[in-house]
């Protein structure tokens, strides 16, 4: 028998108390822990989507640079160099700000894979916890079993207890009844053997 055995059934229970109560506020906070990653994970979604709007919207820019840069020059409204160094200037900048968007999309998509291995994390400590839980619940009720047949046990040997002080009593009595008899019978020896002498 271990020592855990040998504990009382009321620490046992009390300490199966504590521990579901740590193992639940635990669980409370990685659910709530898990709500902040899952709204952080629908901002950076939501903010990917805006990135690649405005990406898309860079793009239509870029065509209609170009689109108005071919106009221009077939109408001479303005100088073909003016016009190339525009096209160049924007392209530069337009480059610059999708390479951007693309870094940034890169990030945005590791965090996204660092919140969902970190959320998997969190639910299999979940499972766990509730599998804990479950089995601690198991345990007390087996202990609250126990406790009851310890106790129906108990009750058991006082009634045997009682019943052997009652006979333990009796003897007594009968014992005294004996000496008593004894002296009795010592007495009538004593007297019988005076009534030997006297006829002798």
């Amino acid at each position: 028998m271990t020592t855990t055995e040998d504990e009382d059934p009321y620490v046992q229970i009390a300490k199966l108390h504590s521990a579901n109560l740590q193992a639940a506020e635990y669980g409370l906070a990685l659910i709530d822990e898990k709500k902040v990653l899952e709204l952080q994970h629908k901002e950076l979604e939501n903010e990917h989507e805006l990135l690649k709007l405005e990406f898309e919207q860079l793009k239509n820019q870029l065509k209609t640079l170009q689109v108005n840069k071919r106009e221009a020059t077939l109408k001479g409204e303005t100088n073909e160099e003016t016009l190339l160094h525009e096209k160049q200037a924007s392209e530069k900048y337009l480059t610059e700000e999708i390479l951007r968007h693309e870094h940034e999309l890169r990030l945005l998509k590791h965090d996204n894979e660092r919140l969902l291995t970190e959320n998997e994390k969190f639910s299999t400590n979940c499972q766990e916890l509730t599998e804990r839980i479950h089995e601690f619940d198991e345990l007390k009720v087996k202990l609250k079993y126990e406790l009851k047949e310890t106790k129906a046990q108990e009750q058991r040997l006082i009634d045997a207890n009682t019943e052997l002080e009652e006979d333990n009593v009796a003897l007594q009595q009968q014992v005294q009844k004996l000496r008593e008899n004894l002296v009795d019978f010592d007495g009538l020896k004593h007297e019988n053997k005076q009534l030997q002498e006297n006829v002798s």
